[in-house]
């Protein structure tokens, strides 16, 4: 992931909303301009980029935050943090109730269902608070995945899961708490 602070600049950001065009089904110009318009997953992560670029770039285009954060909320049902760092290709299949947290970091090609939410486990003594989701981690809906935790390459979290430990690659975690099966 290239999002790592100051060096975001505004060609990346745009870079990656076109890669993002792309990768929902925008293969030729009125392809890009109808996911633009209308595709609700490709809004999602739009105005991530978009809130992201603003965070990283200077104190005034901070003040922007609010109202995009808003604007997510209102007019999707959902919520990303500006803090949290995205990869890219991540599928939000149907995104409406997501909600990532300020410290969480997903890697590329991650699938992520609706209703699920990343977050802190509210501990403030604890140096790392917010889950890690590594390449090609599937997400289902209602999943819960709080506190400092990784969800490793290729895992899968059952729908309605609420994952509290780590999940090693290449398995499935369901339940309440989340535990893993093969």
């Amino acid at each position: 992931m290239k999002k790592d602070e100051p060096e975001y600049s505004l060609k990346n950001c745009l870079k990656d909303i076109n890669q993002d065009l792309i990768f929902y089904g925008g293969k030729n110009l009125l392809g890009k301009v109808v996911i633009f318009s209308l595709n609700i997953s490709f809004k999602l992560i739009f105005w991530y980029r978009i809130s992201r670029y603003c965070y990283l770039k200077s104190k005034m285009a901070r003040r922007a935050l609010p109202l995009i954060k808003y604007r997510q909320y209102i007019f999707g049902g959902n919520e990303i943090d500006y803090r949290a760092k995205l990869g890219n290709r991540i599928k939000f299949t149907h995104p409406s109730g997501v909600i990532i947290g300020a410290g969480v970091i997903i890697e590329d090609e991650v699938t992520i269902f609706q209703q699920t939410t990343f977050g802190s486990h509210g501990h403030k003594d604890e140096p790392k608070s917010y889950p890690t989701i590594k390449q090609g981690a599937i997400i289902y809906s209602g999943a819960k995945v709080i506190g400092g935790i990784t969800v490793h390459e290729n895992a899968v979290i059952g729908a309605n899961s609420v994952v509290l430990t780590d999940v090693p690659k290449n398995t499935t975690a369901v339940g309440i708490p989340a535990k893993t099966i093969e």
